[in-house]
Parts: structure tokens; sequence; C-alpha cells
């Protein structure tokens, strides 16, 4: 897949890793991988996650729709961490450079076997076209190697955005979604989403057992960080 400049489009409680990870092995007893596409279209069902419709401008001023405040985060504030990862075209993306052109949606996921991680990059992909409206781009990153995604995108169809591998999950480490087993302590991680400004400072952040998949909230976060809407609604809404 090029590398795409859509202009726009990542900690909770300790857990092990559950949900998610559960779904991230093949179907019990079958020996085959469950097909990982339907699973996320029911998730995002049963979530009545529907893609947007309508103005850009609506949707970010609609007074129905609350925005879901930014989770606590040690990054928020503060500059995002930079990165140079190689795509699913064995091409690397540097953060620096994506931000140099506009904000930016970072989503860390599980991989392409989680499928409520499937199901939250398959809503992005959806509204794709808002993000890069509001002039951002979304950078997805995972543990599974290039060869992988690309094996799943021959099944599933491949995203017109960036998805990067971070194989030893250093990057993932660094925005606190994953910490390696240590003595007592068992391997942890988190899905996280994130909004950063073109000033690389992280405005937003979402951490926790389930992805995040209000769209409506990452581009009023955008649309802020450039300036192009003077105030946001109340926010209180649920991701």
């Amino acid at each position: 897949m090029p590398r795409f400049a859509t202009s726009v489009a990542l900690i909770a409680a300790l857990a092990l890793v559950t949900g998610c990870a559960d779904r991230a092995h093949p179907t019990h007893g079958t020996g085959a991988d469950p097909d990982v596409a339907r699973e996320a279209a029911e998730y995002l069902r049963a979530k009545r996650v529907e893609p947007l419709s309508g103005p850009l401008q609506a949707l970010l001023a609609d007074p129905e729709k609350k925005s879901v405040p930014t989770a606590p985060h040690a990054l928020l504030n503060q500059t995002a961490p930079t990165f140079v990862l190689t795509g699913s075209d064995d091409r690397p993306v540097d953060l620096g450079d994506v931000l140099a052109r506009g904000p930016a949606v970072l989503v860390f996921y599980y991989g392409y076997s989680c499928d409520h991680c499937v199901a939250q990059l398959f809503g992005i992909e959806k509204d794709l076209p808002y993000f890069t409206e509001v002039g951002a781009t979304v950078v997805a990153v995972s543990p599974d190697p290039p060869a992988r995604t690309l094996k799943r995108y021959a099944e599933y169809g491949a995203f017109h955005f960036s998805v990067l591998s971070d194989p030893e999950r250093a990057v993932a480490s660094k925005y606190g979604v994953f910490r390696p087993a240590a003595g007592d302590l068992p391997k942890w991680q988190a899905h996280g989403t994130f909004v950063v400004g073109r000033d690389r400072r992280v405005r937003w952040a979402s951490t926790g057992d389930e992805p995040f998949t209000d769209t409506t909230t990452l581009l009023r976060e955008l649309a802020a960080s450039e300036g192009r809407y003077a105030a946001a609604p109340p926010k209180g809404g649920t991701p």
C-alpha cells in the first residue's frame, strides 16, 4: 500500500490481556482463523457505530452529539514520542513527516486477529473522507509484521491509511499501552487512540480494554487543534 498522506488520520487499570487477546487465537477446536471481518462488523453493530454522513461542519457542531473527554494520560500536553516504522508496503513512515503535513490520529491495536481492533479500523476507514477534509492523517500501529497485514488485506481489503509494524512494541511502550512481563508482573497491553497536533503535542487520549470508536470526537479534537472551530460542543459522551 502506498504511503498515504491522507491529510488527518494511541493507561487504564492494570489488567491481564483479555477481551481482544482471547480472540487473537484460532477458533477453539477448529484449527482455522475466525472470520475477523465478520466479527468486526458484528462488534460495530452491537456498539451502534454507523458511518458518518452529512457536511463536516454540521457534524462537528451537532449539539445532540456529545464529545468524549480525554482520559488521563502522562503524555497529555506533552510532545508526542517520535518514531519511524515500516508500513505494509515496506516503506518507512516517520511521525515527524506526518505531523509536518497536519495533525494525526495514532491508533495502537493488538493485531489483525483481534476483531475489536479491526472493527475500530473499519470504522475509521468508512469515515476517512472526513479525516481528509479536516486535514489530518490516520496512522495505525500493531506488532503484526507487514507480511501478515498484506495477507489480511488480500482476504478482507486494504485500509487507505498507513498500517505500521511495531514488532517489539517499543513504540507502544513509549505511548503507555504496552508493558512486557517483568518479575511477577505479566505482560500487559491496552488499546490506545491519540490525537496529536501538528505542533507535536498530544491533545487527547483514550486507552483501555476496548478500542475507541467515536469518530466525531476525534474529528472535533483534530479540527480544534487546527483552530478551524472556535468551540467544541459540551463533553460527556461515551466511546
